[in-house]
């Protein structure tokens, strides 16, 4: 044992220290009540006793420092003090009850004094940890007791109810505080009941075997109200007191009628449904079934109930049944698989059972009940889609062209023409995301069209794109695109055809049609070039010339080959070299005749007007010349000596004609004059030209003079057309 002597006499101390050691005790010695609550509070090193003097000097007394230590530590403290004063003695009485020894009375009284306190405080803790097993074991009773299901009672031996739990408390109507240790339980008994019950309770106590354990009697709440109750009652061993529970059946018999109104109300919803229902205990026999079930076997409930499947089906199913309710039973819970039903015609369907186990109120597996769900039409379906599907496989996989299908971002199916087509494999195919398969520069026109389709906006089903080869080149594709649903989920259904040899052979047209073009423009450049040379050699010349009359044919021949020269620039500058617009054409060409004749524009004024439209060049080039001569004429002769005056040029599109007009309010034609049958140079060259070009010609007279040409606007003759331009 070791002890804290507390002692602020140094030499006391010493002397007290050594005669315990002597003793067979370990001390341990401090000066002052400070330093023996520090010696607790640093836990340094464990004091199994306190020895402690009352006076120690100045600070914390022996008694303060006692009752520090003890607020936080269970430890005997045994006075040891010079006192004797029965107020000192009272007052270290009040702090602990370990004893108080007399310094210098020896040290036999002294050990005897802390063996003494070590004996009460041994056995104090044990009564300490008596009380705490008792508490806790109590805890755990009044919790049994309290959330136990049933109204539950402790009865005393003059039958007082000493405790009784919140069910009874709910049954009788009457609060702890009114029944516990107060109340009779005679008092809750009807009185016609009363004297068999006392007469039970008195006997029981005598000799319990001879006495029932359980009985009913009625029970008389605290509002009046009776109820029926089944009453178990024990004597606790070892007492006089019994235990009694309560179960109220007074709603028993209406229980009973509920569950048989319960039972057929399930007859009837389960008979209600449409597919087989069956259900039957743990040892396979059968306890129910549906209408449903009935007319699927063809058997009724009487061959049905009570009968295990040996009774009913064919051995073959009857075992194969027998062994998966087993493996149920084994594993309750939840059952699904695919079999085969034999009507009792012989006819056998196959079916899908769903079945489950079902429980005891004890928790056991109570037995099975099964749904059946006919399969027959969907097996016989599925073998159609699969013999259908697998039609379709053989058709795809020799189809004459692609067929693939995409889902996501892969290749769900791919022919093998596709392999073929591109060099990939299948597998390939089937691994890559299908973007990749798609030439670079495609690669965004074929996936928007692709999640466009997906999500129900417009794109095209039909385009054309560039579809890579496994040897680095591509090869050129035309799809056609249907949306289908693949296992499920929206799919692309595509085909493609593989036009490459058409795409090169037009490619190789296109180029030839451009050189064409070109060569077609080339040409056109040089008889440009070619008429304008001839046109500044006939200027030469007419320099030269000091005639009029001869400089006059100069310059009409001049001007006819500007007038075709004017067509070349045109056609030149047109993206059709066939074709010539008469518009911008007949504006250019008065430009150049006005340069040409030297008109004065303030004095003589053309007005054009002139539908848009387009014509042909071989009709374009007569229609040329025949301007060129109608304006010239216009210049040279309507407005003499400078008179003023308007020329007005004419073209429209009406119905199936092309109208040409060119008007003046000149001088006219001279009287007697017939232009019809005029045989000068540019009257006939006008005549023959219209005559080529398919027109009629009109001339009109005064004021001034009147030109009217109309021609077809498409000549049966020529597969070149006018067209008027929009």
């Amino acid at each position: 044992m070791t002890i804290l002597l507390v002692e602020d006499e140094a030499l006391v101390g010493l002397a007290e220290s050594r005669a315990l050691t002597n003793e067979g005790y370990e001390v341990i010695h401090v000066l002052s009540g400070v330093e023996a609550v520090n010696f607790f509070r640093e836990k340094k090193r464990k004091a199994d006793l306190i020895l402690m003097d009352i006076d120690l000097g100045e600070g914390m007394d022996g008694t303060a420092a006692a009752q520090e230590i003890l607020r936080d530590y269970d430890i005997p403290v045994v006075f040891l003090s010079s006192h004797t004063e029965k107020e000192i003695v009272e007052k270290t009485e009040k702090i602990t009850s370990y004893g108080y020894v007399v310094k210098n009375t020896g040290i036999t009284v002294l050990t005897a004094s802390i063996k003494m306190a070590a004996k009460l405080h041994e056995a104090h803790c044990r009564l300490k940890e008596d009380e705490r097993i008792i508490r806790e074991s109590e805890r755990r009773y009044r919790a049994t007791f309290e959330t136990t299901g049933a109204a539950t009672v402790i009865l005393q031996e003059n039958t007082i109810i000493s405790f009784a739990n919140r069910e009874f408390e709910r049954l009788s109507g009457y609060s702890k505080e009114e029944i516990e240790g107060k109340m009779s339980w005679t008092k809750t008994a009807l009185k016609e009941d009363l004297d068999r019950m006392l007469a039970m309770h008195w006997k029981r106590r005598e000799d319990g075997n001879d006495v029932p354990r359980e009985y009913e009697f009625r029970f008389v709440k605290k509002s009046g109200e009776i109820r029926n109750i089944l009453l178990h009652v024990d004597v606790i061993p070892g007492t006089k007191e019994s235990i009694a529970s309560l179960t109220d059946i007074t709603d028993l018999g209406l229980a009973e009628q509920a569950a048989e109104d319960q039972k057929n109300f399930l007859q009837v919803l389960i008979d209600s449904i449409p597919d087989p229902i069956f259900y039957k205990d743990s040892s396979g026999i059968n306890q129910g079934c549906n209408t449903a079930f009935e007319k699927f076997i063809g058997k009724s409930k009487q061959e049905i109930i009570r009968k295990t499947v040996f009774d009913i089906y064919p051995k073959d199913l009857a075992e194969q049944y027998r062994a998966k309710d087993s493996e149920l039973l084994a594993n309750p819970g939840i059952q699904s698989y695919e079999s085969r039903v034999e009507h009792a015609d012989g006819t056998r369907h196959d079916v899908v059972f769903n079945k489950a186990t079902y429980k005891n109120k004890d928790g056991t597996v109570g037995g099975i009940i099964g749904i059946l769900h006919d399969i027959t039409e969907r097996k016989m379906a599925d073998e159609e889609l699969r013999a259908s599907e697998e039609r379709y496989r053989k058709l795809a996989e020799n189809a004459g062209e692609s067929i693939v299908v995409a889902q996501g971002q892969m290749l769900k199916y791919v022919n093998p023409i596709t392999s073929k087509l591109t060099g990939f494999s299948m597998e390939e195919m089937y691994t890559k995301p299908f973007i990749e398969f798609i030439h670079p520069d495609d690669r965004v026109k074929v996936a928007e069209n692709y999640r466009a389709r997906l999500e129900g906006r417009q794109a095209f089903s039909s385009y054309e794109f560039r579809m890579l080869t496994r040897d680095g080149n591509f090869r050129w594709v035309e799809i056609n695109v249907v949306e289908i649903t693949w296992e499920g989920a929206p799919a692309t259904l595509n085909f493609f055809k593989d036009f490459t040899e058409r795409k090169l052979i037009e490619e190789r047209l296109e180029k030839s049609l451009m050189e064409k073009d070109l060569l077609m423009r080339e040409l056109q450049h040089r008889v440009k070039n070619n008429l304008n040379v001839v046109s500044g050699l006939l200027s030469l010349e007419m320099d030269n010339l000091s005639d009029e009359t001869a400089r006059e044919v100069f310059r009409n021949a001049q001007s006819r080959i500007n007038s075709m020269s004017v067509i070349y620039e045109r056609l030149n500058r047109s993206a059709n070299v066939t074709r010539v617009d008469l518009a911008p054409y007949v504006r250019d060409l008065i430009a150049m005749l006005a340069e040409t004749y030297l008109m004065d524009s303030e004095k003589v004024r053309i007005t054009v007007d002139i539908q848009e439209v387009s014509l042909d060049m071989k009709r374009a080039v007569p229609l040329g010349l025949i301007i060129n001569e109608l304006i010239s004429n216009a210049i040279k002769y309507a407005y003499p000596a400078g008179n003023e005056g308007d020329i007005t040029i004419d073209l429209k599109v009406r119905r199936e004609n092309i109208d040409l007009s060119v008007a003046d309010n000149g001088v006219g034609f001279p009287a007697g004059f017939d232009p019809l049958k005029s045989e000068s140079m540019g009257l006939h060259l006008v005549r023959m030209l219209a005559n080529q070009i398919g027109g009629r010609i009109e001339f009109g007279r005064g004021p001034g003079s009147a030109v009217l040409i109309s021609f077809p606007l498409q000549p049966a003759d020529s597969q070149s057309n006018a067209y008027p331009s929009h």
